[in-house]
């Protein structure tokens, strides 16, 4: 292409008799390009101007025009052009394609709002930074927003984005202290979040945020996010702290879930997950322990971890139903307890234990019940563990006991009968076995 051969720098042209200011045009020579107020070191690259370092200027830098100017297609903001910059408050963005590099505006005097209707893509990361912008309005956004874009912007109040962003990195809005509105809030294309991108933003004031393609999200992802549903209908993986004491009431993840990470659902505010199924190999620390308003069920049927650390599923008060898995041989101090009413189902051997006080209430109304899906290869195991089992042919059970709940009354000596229809046999197991601390009134066991 032809580059425009030397031009007189523009000045600012005052119309005299009228007041009018007008623009200063951009004009280039072999070193600079230049508006007669801001000064850069330039270069073409596939017809696109870009500005590789920055010479003087001050206040407003308007490139309204420099594409028009400078016959270019669309405008790069090279790296670290502005970085640190402390003369410069405002920007204004030309109609062309802009694309913006690592640490162009950060930690600048950037301030106010920030926007464009013009295609944008931030090629790296910190694009923004620590800059003291209270807006962004950038509709036409495309590609990914980068790690560290808009982190640290604390008079950042509102952002608006485009449906068409790819993903959103790790940390590109965190510590944005006042950021309130957000939009949008639905992410179609979206496939991939890395790291915590809303971190700290604890004014967020969304109600929703969906994002139908994601089939993994990262540690501490929306760790304190104020938020009151998280559509992710795809995901199956989730990192350590993911939801800790997020405020989301409502989160829908994939129909099965293979990957967890510590206290992933750690004092969430969680009511309800939906029918997620949990086939994972491992328990991790901590997973719900205090998630108290959790509801319905929590299915580790198609699991197989052999044991479950302390605090897993400690204090969930609100929790229905708890299906342990075939696998499970073991229950640590604190594993499931202080569960109210909860139900739990062990659908295999009977677990050892290291402690009394696996299923100790926080009251002396414990009202937990105890389901015990025995099939004809556990037996063996449970007539081992527990030697006072007695097996009798159900035949013998007389037809005013053929029902599958029984309540048992408060004694130490008091015993519970269940029945097993798949194998035809009645369970008739002492309560001073290792059932001892579940002596309270109206407790229910269910063995089937």
């Amino acid at each position: 292409m032809n580059i425009l051969s030397l031009k007189k720098l523009g000045s600012l042209l005052i119309l005299m008799g009228i007041g009018l200011i007008a623009k200063a045009e951009w004009v280039i020579n072999d070193k600079e390009v230049s508006d007669g107020n801001w000064s850069f070191v330039y270069e073409i690259t596939e017809e696109k101007i870009k500005l590789t370092s920055y010479k003087s200027g001050a206040d407003v830098l308007d490139l309204s025009s420099i594409c028009k100017d400078t016959d270019t297609s669309g405008l790069i903001l090279g790296d670290s052009l502005l970085y640190g910059n402390q003369t410069i408050t405002t920007v204004v963005f030309p109609s062309e394609p802009i694309q913006v590099s690592r640490r162009a505006f950060r930690e600048s005097s950037l301030s106010g709002d920030l926007a464009s209707d013009s295609p944008i893509e931030l090629l790296s990361n910190d694009a923004f930074a620590i800059t003291l912008i209270t807006s962004v309005s950038f509709p036409n956004i495309y590609g990914k927003i980068p790690v560290w874009s808009f982190y640290g912007c604390s008079n950042l109040t509102s952002v608006v984005l485009s449906k068409d962003i790819t993903s959103i990195s790790g940390t590109s809005f965190s510590d944005c202290v006042q950021l309130q509105s957000f939009s949008p809030t639905e992410f179609p294309e979206v496939t991939q979040i890395d790291g915590a991108p809303f971190k700290n933003c604890k004014k967020l004031q969304v109600t929703r945020f969906s994002f139908p393609k994601v089939e993994s999200i990262p540690g501490e992802c929306f760790h304190s996010l104020q938020i009151k549903e998280l559509y992710l209908p795809m995901c199956s993986s989730i990192g350590g702290s993911a939801f800790y004491n997020s405020s989301a009431t409502n989160i829908t993840l994939g129909p099965v879930v293979t990957n967890i990470g510590n206290y992933a659902f750690g004092v969430a505010k969680v009511e309800n997950l939906g029918t997620t199924k949990y086939s994972i190999p491992t328990i991790p620390s901590g997973l719900f322990n205090q998630a108290k308003s959790l509801k319905g069920v929590l299915d580790f049927s198609k699991s197989t971890f052999t044991s479950i650390p302390g605090e897993v599923f400690c204090q969930m008060s609100a929790l229905e139903r708890l299906i342990l898995p075939e696998t499970l041989s073991s229950l640590t101090r604190n594993s499931i307890s202080k569960l109210g009413k909860c139900e739990i189902v062990f659908l295999g051997a009977k677990p050892s234990y290291d402690t009394d006080e696996i299923f100790w209430p926080s009251s002396n109304n414990f009202k937990n019940r105890l389901s015990f899906v025995i099939t004809e290869k556990h037996i063996n195991s449970w007539t081992n563990a527990v030697n006072d089992i007695v097996f009798t042919p159900l035949k013998d059970v007389p037809d005013s006991e053929k029902t599958d709940t029984y309540y048992f009354p408060k004694s130490d000596k008091s015993r519970v009968i269940g029945l097993i229809s798949t194998t035809s046999l009645k369970y008739d197991i002492p309560v001073t076995s290792w059932l001892s601390v579940l002596n309270e009134v109206g407790t229910i066991i269910v063995i089937r």
